[in-house]
């Protein structure tokens, strides 16, 4: 039972550190919304989509 419930805690404990990484990623990403748009589309030509790509993007590369 001991070594159970040591095996419980010694996952659970990364998860601690997760919650701060989603705030950070979340901060980081505003900087990537200005020019990819918010999900992931850009409204411009010359700016790359992150969340699927248009043809004649995929084309040239």
């Amino acid at each position: 039972m001991r070594r159970l419930m040591m095996m419980t805690v010694g996952m659970l404990i990364p998860l601690a550190s997760i919650s701060a990484d989603l705030e950070a990623g979340k901060v980081k990403a505003q900087a990537c919304t200005a020019c990819h748009g918010a999900n992931g589309i850009s409204v411009s030509d010359d700016i790359p989509n992150l969340a699927g790509q248009k043809g004649a993007y995929i084309v040239t590369q």
